[in-house]
C-alpha cells in the first residue's frame, strides 16, 4: 500500500470520526495576546481544553500561566493572533474564554456572511 493511500484512508477515518468540520472564524478588533480560561477546579464546566485545542489547530504557540484563582488559568500566546478558526463543537467554550478576556470583534460561520459582534 502506498503512502498516498494511507493518507487518504486516514483522512476518511477522521471524517467518519468527527463528521464534516464546520469552522467558525473569530476575528478580533486588534490582536489577542492572552486568553483567560476556566479550569476543572471551577466546578461547573471549563474551557481551557477547548481553547488549547483551538490554538493548537491554529498553530498558535502558547504558554500556560497559573493565577491566584485555581478556577482560572491564562494562556499567553507567543504568536499574537488577529483571528482564529474554531471548530463548531468548541465555539461555546472558546467564546466564553474570549468574553472573559475582554476581547472584542466578530465571528461568523465559514461560508456564510452573517456576523455576530462580541
Amino acid at each position: 500500500m502506498s503512502i498516498r493511500e494511507d493518507i487518504e484512508r486516514a483522512i476518511a477515518e477522521e471524517r467518519r470520526r468527527f463528521g464534516a468540520l464546520e469552522p467558525w472564524w473569530v476575528v478580533f478588533d486588534g490582536a489577542a495576546d492572552a486568553l483567560w480560561c476556566s479550569t476543572p477546579e471551577g466546578g461547573d464546566g471549563y474551557d481551557v481544553l477547548a481553547v488549547a485545542r483551538t490554538l493548537y489547530y491554529n498553530r498558535a504557540r502558547f504558554v500556560t500561566v497559573a493565577s491566584t484563582d485555581p478556577a482560572l488559568v491564562r494562556l499567553d500566546l507567543r504568536d499574537v493572533r488577529e483571528h482564529l478558526a474554531v471548530a463548531e463543537s468548541d465555539m461555546g467554550r472558546v467564546m466564553a474564554a474570549v468574553r472573559r478576556s475582554g476581547l472584542h470583534g466578530h465571528y461568523r460561520k465559514a461560508g456564510t456572511d452573517r456576523e455576530y459582534a462580541f
